[in-house]
């Protein structure tokens, strides 16, 4: 068919209606063909249809093309044998607004109609939100053209190929986003899987079931510290942490206590509360450290980079037991922005903090040391653009010209035949 752009129309009839001749109008033959249409198209409203015109529209819209005629058959069997009638009022709105064009062929009777066409449906999609036929599809090669630094994800990528352009997009930031989550360190951690959701999206909840299925059957999310487990917040000390229904007495356990993270929402006093928190990313560390803790301090172990339920459950703590912070974490780039990080927990709540067994000296004094990777250098630089407690920025400068870090669990063993408490 030619296009109406090319060909003239006449003038309007007493219905409105333009005509434009697909067959000679001079000839008399049954088999004369004609477009009608109202001209200028009014805008049509969507907002304002019934849902089911919406819905059918949406239907027809997916693959219209501009004066491209639908069968009329075709275009009442897609919307549906139980909405041929609201099809049809659809068919009479549009082509009153002239956003629909008739095409009609002479019959022994006269003329009849052998089907529509949309005159501008991608400003029809636009008003129902629609995208344009193909546009996923674009986007996605778009997207899957951004490179991945890791053979897993790449592999998982490779996957997506085969759903539909929605689905791909999703999925491939959620791989994008675990590559900025290791990039960041964050396998270093102990994270559930709503902190990775909110790493994410920024939304606790924002990872369907069915994407959590698909990155498990692709990946090993627990390898980079994203478990399905419950999370536990351990705690040393002297403190009883009194709930609504009961208490726990961290004291008589003379060790460690693992309290489910989401418990403490009804914790509700601590008695025997520490004058200081000493908070230890190593775990071996730590473990040490609890054996001998000195009376006036409590200890809570800190994951790696600071989980969202780890952030919580010590807000929760130290709304009942406020009290200052001594962070240790290892001595290299990672350790520091993780002290740096855990730090903010008490200083939003305007309590102090400062770095703990993290000294230069200390680091120097360590009986191993490892070289500084390509990603440590970096972070070093940025951290050391950026406000700093003069010990750690002390640290950072002598790993930066030593190109050396270590690992915390040394400071923390005691020397042989004597014993020193954490304040020694």
């Amino acid at each position: 068919m030619a296009s109406p752009d090319t060909e003239s129309w006449g003038e309007a009839d007493a219905d409105g209606m333009c005509v434009r001749w697909l067959s000679d109008p001079r000839r008399s033959s049954l088999r004369g063909r004609r477009l009608r249409r109202h001209m200028p198209a009014a805008a049509a409203d969507p907002g304002a249809w019934p849902e089911g015109w919406r819905t059918i529209a949406r239907i027809w819209l997916k693959d219209a093309r501009a004066e491209h005629t639908i069968r009329r058959d075709s275009l009442l069997r897609r919307a549906g044998a139980d909405h041929t009638n609201d099809a049809l009022r659809l068919i009479r709105h549009l082509v009153e607004l002239g956003q629909l064009g008739i095409e009609e062929r002479r019959a022994a009777h006269g003329w009849t109609t052998v089907g529509w066409h949309f005159v501008d449906p991608t400003t029809l999609r636009r008003s129902l939100g629609m995208e344009e036929p193909g546009a996923g599809q674009r986007a996605w090669q778009t997207l899957r053209a951004q490179p991945l630094d890791d053979d897993d994800l790449r592999e998982a990528a490779a996957s997506l190929d085969e759903l539909p352009p929605r689905t791909a997009i999703a999925r491939f930031g959620l791989l994008q986003a675990l590559q900025r989550w290791r990039q960041a360190g964050r396998a270093r951690s102990i994270a559930t899987r709503r902190d990775f959701a909110y790493f994410a999206r920024g939304d606790t909840k924002a990872v369907t079931p069915a994407e959590w299925a698909w990155l498990d059957a692709m990946l090993d999310v627990a390898a980079d510290g994203i478990a399905t487990h419950q999370a536990t917040l351990l705690v040393a000390g002297g403190v009883s942490l009194i709930g609504t229904d009961g208490r726990i007495d961290c004291a008589a356990l003379s060790g460690i206590v693992g309290i489910a993270a989401d418990s403490l929402a009804t914790l509700r006093g601590v008695e025997n509360p520490p004058e200081r928190w000493l908070v230890v990313e190593n775990r071996s560390a730590f473990e040490h450290l609890a054996r001998r803790l000195p009376r006036s301090s409590a200890a809570i172990w800190l994951p790696g980079y600071p989980p969202l339920w780890w952030r919580e459950a010590v807000g929760q703590l130290l709304a009942q037991a406020p009290a200052e912070a001594w962070i240790a974490c290892d001595p290299d780039p990672d350790g520091v922005l993780i002290a740096l990080q855990a730090g903010t927990v008490w200083h939003e709540r305007g309590l102090a903090w400062r770095a703990w067994q993290m000294a230069p000296e200390q680091l120097a004094g360590l009986p191993h040391h490892r070289p500084l990777s390509a990603r440590d250098k970096a972070l070093a630089e940025q951290l050391l653009a950026m406000e700093l407690p003069a010990e750690l920025r002390g640290l950072l400068d002598w790993i930066r010209v030593h190109d050396r870090k270590g690992e915390q669990e040394a400071l923390f063993l005691p020397p042989p035949h004597h014993s020193a408490g954490a304040d020694a």
